[in-house]
């Protein structure tokens, strides 16, 4: 993972995935951008998880432009903002 070159710190991009090596990797290396979405839901519903995105990315719209990790699972949305120490 690499900083992007046309910015020096966050950026309005997100990362939406179901590895949780994505946020190890984001606290190791110490960077503020890009903003993580990782789903960790026992339905694959395709309903289901779109659901769950929306809501989450309504519940920290205003965070993930300054950068940070969001984990969704099935009940919960957990915000932390990057860098993580």
């Amino acid at each position: 993972m690499r900083r992007s070159s046309r910015s020096h710190g966050p950026t309005p991009e997100s990362v939406i995935t179901h590895d949780l090596d994505f946020s190890s990797l984001l606290a190791l290396v110490g960077h503020d951008s890009p903003s993580l979405i990782t789903l960790r839901l026992t339905s694959a519903d395709p309903l289901f998880t779109a659901a769950r995105l929306k809501e989450a990315v309504q519940a920290s719209k205003q965070i993930l432009v300054k950068g940070c990790v969001v984990t969704v699972d099935d009940q919960t949305v957990r915000v932390r903002e990057l860098p993580i120490a």
